[in-house]
């Protein structure tokens, strides 16, 4: 049987993989002046070795699966920090108003208006999760965009109260069924959703990521078994409004 070790929300299973949080720990709550249901960008600095720096932009809010409508502020916040980050990661839900999930209309018109935000910009932009429906299917959905291109569209793979949100809309909840492993300039990203931790791992054991994104509300946990070793995984909670970035050593 294996034994889960918890160190600060973040786990690794046995066998122990040794990392390093890059982010204090007084630094990876949120310390907001104003509520906590108001998106707040807070940047970090990655330094990857021999090259150059990367700014890390992550949108510290509130989330939840009925949490108030944050999409405007939402929105406004990644339009404009996107040119100056080279990663913008927001945490799941965050397109979920209300607990309503979107329409496909409605869905479509964000991708299309982060693939404008992100034209002409080598920024890679995580929005978080859009919750939205089509036909009376509902599904939770994660994007990558990057100079105008959608890089990855990928629907959480595990039902983790997902289909609760659908049925009370009346709906049908629909996981995915594949793990998100794209590129980036030279780096392979991985990128998984709240309970989908580790997917990527069980799925391509010999991954090796550079970077591996989680976007959660309310399971702030890590496998680092899918990165290559020295790269990071990089964490956006909503529940804990909580960030961090790990190092595998």
């Amino acid at each position: 049987m294996t034994t889960a070790r918890r160190v600060w929300r973040v786990v690794e299973y046995s066998p122990a993989i040794p990392y390093e949080c890059i982010v204090p720990e007084e630094q990876r709550y949120a310390h907001h002046k104003e509520s906590v249901y108001t998106p707040l960008l807070v940047t970090e600095t990655l330094q990857d070795n021999n090259k150059q720096p990367l700014t890390i932009g992550f949108v510290k809010v509130k989330t939840t699966c009925d949490s108030i409508d944050i999409t405007d502020t939402l929105c406004e916040i990644i339009v404009k920090n996107a040119s100056r980050c080279d990663v913008i990661l927001a945490p799941e839900y965050g397109f979920l108003p209300k607990g309503c999930p979107l329409h496909a209309s409605d869905y479509k018109k964000y991708q299309k208006l982060f693939q404008e935000v992100s034209q002409g910009c080598s920024s890679l932009i995580i929005p978080g999760t859009f919750f939205w429906q089509d036909a009376g299917i509902a599904r939770n959905t994660a994007c990558a965009f990057s100079e105008g291109q959608l890089l990855c569209e990928y629907h959480k793979l595990r039902d983790a109260g997902d289909s609760d949100v659908a049925r009370k809309a009346r709906l049908t909840y629909v996981q995915g069924t594949q793990e998100a492993v794209f590129s980036w300039h030279d780096y392979t990203i991985g990128m998984e959703i709240c309970a989908d931790s580790a997917a990527i791992f069980y799925a391509r054991e010999k991954a090796c990521l550079d970077f591996l994104l989680l976007l959660s509300a309310g399971y702030p946990t890590v496998d680092l078994r899918a990165l290559h070793h020295q790269r990071f995984a990089l964490v956006n909670d909503g529940s804990y409004v909580y960030h961090n970035i790990i190092k595998k050593l």
